[in-house]
């Protein structure tokens, strides 16, 4: 079907109409331009004679090849008598089948073989990224990206390698080069529905980092984290951010805690409360406060004069009002503005701004939050702090009277016993998971009583999702972890 391949000048060919590729893509021909520049041309065209030119041929399959070698001698990269190998083929009427069984045939590398093509040319032969890119018409940024999906961690580098998670999977877990950050949230999403969804697993990962622009890290600033040994990476490889992620998110949360601890007595303290706590975000955790009552305060009372001008404006409303009423009646529109202006004004006077005393702030508990500049700050709500359930020593009441100086000292102790320390949200997280632990280690003891409350769990969850489509199966997937840095 064919003769064997012979060198022809590259002027001496051109392209053939049976050539079935019609649409081409620019960056495509640019790498295969960039390519040949530097490897030379690897796999031989195909062709047939042209009648009446002894010498010349029509390229029935390879015509990007082709292309791509006419401009780079236009360019002068490659000389004008640069010769192609050529595999000629002995019918002409062959050509439109071997052009499309060459472009329909051809089997496109996988992903992970792309990644260890370039580790391979980088740690075996020595070269570089920007090399590479050259030689191949492409971003460097894009083999530096190849070579962080190829030191994925093992388990989701064989997932690619098996094709059982996709390219985009990948990248998504390759956003952070830390492989056991990247385990621990394989690990934990790997039996749950949002194993392949892309955003759940930039999240979890992004619960394990701080961007140099949260404001944790803004509080504690870049130094002071890098001075505690802290680790900062670069920027996602297969997104267009710029900022940077800090990693070790133990040393920037200890920080943050112990500076915030430090300025929330001062804060505590110029604004009179009673006890304030800290909050290392900008909102407070619903467990943090669903047990307190929150303090309302007072609104100051009205003066005579605003309550005077009150009943006015109420007796003009409901004047318009009753107007309103009357069938075929049409306001006018300075009458349309006369009533919202009279309503705005009202609302001004009624709906004022709440007053809370000192006496009472001297009681309230307070949380002290990050604002998003990173500038500590007491939260706009304040709540009624609990009281203690301890004794209040009334059992002594048929004993001496006791002298003035033991009273003062009781009640010394006292105020003393309510001073208490300041706890950190990671604190009450970390005590929060130790429970779930505990908790979880009494009912895997029982296997009976685990697989009663698991059904029950699964058929409960499953009831609230499906309404009264109950599946047929059953299924559990490992709940998120408040802290997923935790170690039991």
């Amino acid at each position: 079907m064919t003769k064997p391949s012979i060198l022809v000048p590259a002027t001496h060919l051109t392209k053939s109409p049976v050539n079935v590729r019609k649409r081409t893509d620019l960056r495509a021909d640019a790498e295969l331009e960039a390519s040949i520049a530097g490897h030379g041309l690897i796999q031989n065209l195909v062709g047939v004679p042209v009648s009446r030119k002894k010498g010349h041929y029509r390229i029935t399959a390879g015509g990007r090849r082709l292309d791509a070698i006419h401009r780079l001698i236009e360019k002068g990269t490659l000389p004008a008598d640069y010769e192609v190998p050529v595999l000629v083929l002995a019918k002409a009427k062959d050509g439109r089948e071997i052009s499309l069984a060459e472009n329909y045939d051809r089997l496109q590398m996988s992903p992970a073989e792309d990644c260890l093509a370039f580790r391979d040319l980088i740690e075996v032969e020595g070269r570089s990224t920007a090399e590479i890119a050259k030689r191949f018409g492409i971003e460097e940024r894009f083999v530096v990206g190849r070579l962080r999906l190829a030191n994925l961690a093992q388990p989701i580098f064989d997932a690619l390698e098996a094709d059982e998670i996709t390219l985009d999977v990948a990248k998504a877990y390759a956003t952070t080069a830390d492989t056991a950050r990247q385990t621990a949230i394989w690990e934990s999403l790997r039996g749950s529905y949002s194993r392949d969804n892309v955003n759940e697993i930039r999240r979890a990962l992004n619960g394990y980092s701080y961007r140099a622009t949260d404001p944790k890290s803004l509080l504690v600033g870049r130094d002071s984290y890098i001075a505690a040994g802290g680790r900062v990476e670069d920027a996602d490889l297969f997104s267009t951010a710029a900022d940077e992620r800090w990693i070790d998110t133990h040393i920037l949360d200890d920080l943050a805690e112990t500076k915030l601890a430090a300025q929330a007595e001062a804060l505590r303290e110029r604004e009179g409360l009673g006890e304030v706590r800290i909050v290392t975000g900008a909102r407070i955790p619903y467990m943090e406060t669903y047990a307190l009552k929150p303090l309302t305060g007072v609104a100051e009372p009205l003066t005579q004069e605003q309550e005077a001008r009150k009943r006015e404006i109420e007796e003009e409303i409901a004047e318009i009002e009753l107007l309103a009423e009357n069938e075929g009646y049409e306001p006018e529109e300075d009458e349309e503005q006369r009533y919202a202006a009279l309503q705005a004004e009202l609302t001004a006077i009624v709906e004022r701004e709440v007053v809370i005393d000192p006496e009472q702030k001297a009681t309230a508990l307070g949380y002290v939050v990050l604002g998003q500049d990173g500038t500590p700050q007491i939260h706009h709500q304040l709540y009624i702090a609990p009281v203690s359930d301890e004794g209040s020593g009334e059992a002594d009441d048929d004993g001496d009277e006791g002298d003035d100086n033991a009273s003062v000292e009781t009640q010394e102790n006292d105020t003393a016993d309510d001073a208490r320390p300041v706890m950190s949200q990671r604190l009450r997280e970390m005590l929060a998971m130790m429970k779930t632990e505990l908790l979880a280690v009494h009912v895997a003891s029982d296997p009976a009583f685990a697989l009663d409350l698991g059904t029950f769990i699964m058929i409960d969850r499953e009831s609230r999702l499906a309404s009264f489509d109950m599946p047929s199966d059953l299924r559990a997937s490992v709940p998120s972890r408040l802290l997923p840095d935790f170690k039991p």
